[in-house]
This record gives structure tokens, C-alpha cells and sequence, in this order.
């Protein structure tokens, strides 16, 4: 059962960046993942919960790499750049999540989504125990987070839509870039 939904999700993330939300049809995503339409009105209602439940399966894995590399032995600046590093590899390793994750949040979807409260909220105390241990400045963590994933965003754009080479050096002068703008 788990590969089968896994194979919708996969299929759904290819088909959604070829055709759109509204040009993807469930019987096009049926027969890219090899299942019966039936099998996916078994795990979801509609193509509209398909979507939600595909977007609330990537932040899940997202949060779970992010948790999962998290040393909190290590200093706050060590561990901002981890997490910056985390978010770009993940959509390295997935390159069409990147293309949804745009679509989506530009969507009616997002702003009825209880989901992206919990990614606010990862990020939000983050940066607040930042500011709380007056290493960065002091000022709304929702705006630093905002930034903050603005700027994987953009050196992702970068790789992905203009082919620009991002090398290893290319990440940690970003991430230092970003740091400086934020240190007190």
C-alpha cells in the first residue's frame, strides 16, 4: 500500500510540473503511476486532498531530514548553516518538489492549509532561540525565516531554471552572505 501511494505522490510531482494543478487529471495520474483510479480515491477524496496530502508528505520529510541532522552541540551559526545546506540538498535530491512547492504556495491550497503553521513555527523557535541567546539580531523570526528560506529559494532557482553552477564554496559564501546580514 505505501509504494502504491508513493508512486502516486511521485507521479503526481512529475505530472504537476508538466501540466499544472488544473491540467493534471487523475485518470492521467492513474495511468502515469500504474494503479487503478480507484486506488487513488482510496487514499484520498480528491485531487484537491491528493495535492494537500502530497504537500504535508514532502514538509514531513523535510522536517524529519532537518531534525534528523540537527546537532545541538554545535554552535547556532554551525547549526544555520546546516540547515540551510539540509533544505537546499533535499530539493537537490528532489528536483520537482521545488517547481510544486511553488505552485502551491501560490494556490488556494496554501492559505487553507494547516500544514504550513508547522514549518513556521520549526523555523520561528529556531531563530528565536537565536535572538534569545543574543547571537542574532532581534527581530520578528517569521521576517528571518522568511529570508532565510528566500535565499535557498533563490540559489536553488538559480541551479534549476537558469543552469547557473553552484559549487561548494558558491553555498558557504551564500550562507556567510546571509549570517553576516543577521549577526549583532
Amino acid at each position: 500500500m505505501v509504494e502504491k501511494k508513493q508512486a502516486i505522490f511521485d507521479s503526481a510531482l512529475e505530472l504537476i510540473n508538466e501540466c499544472g494543478f488544473h491540467g493534471t487529471s487523475m485518470s492521467q495520474l492513474a495511468k502515469h503511476a500504474g494503479v487503478a483510479a480507484g486506488t487513488i480515491y482510496h487514499y484520498f477524496e480528491s485531487k484537491e486532498a491528493m495535492i494537500c496530502a502530497l504537500h504535508t508528505d514532502i514538509v514531513d520529510k523535510l522536517l524529519e531530514s532537518l531534525t534528523t541532522s540537527d546537532d545541538k552541540n554545535l554552535s547556532f551559526k554551525e547549526r544555520f548553516g546546516k540547515r540551510w545546506k539540509c533544505i537546499y540538498q533535499f530539493h537537490i535530491d528532489r528536483p520537482h518538489v521545488l517547481r510544486f512547492y511553488e505552485q502551491f504556495v501560490n494556490s488556494p491550497f496554501y492559505f487553507n492549509y494547516p500544514k504550513r503553521k508547522e514549518i513556521q513555527l520549526y523555523f520561528s523557535a529556531f531563530f528565536q532561540e537565536g535572538i534569545s541567546q543574543g547571537i542574532i539580531i532581534d527581530k520578528n523570526p517569521e521576517l528571518i525565516s522568511g529570508l532565510f528560506f528566500g535565499s535557498v529559494i533563490s540559489a536553488l532557482k538559480m541551479k534549476f531554471y537558469r543552469k547557473v553552477d553552484i559549487d561548494g564554496s558558491d553555498l558557504n559564501d551564500i550562507i556567510d552572505m546571509q549570517w553576516k546580514g543577521m549577526i549583532i
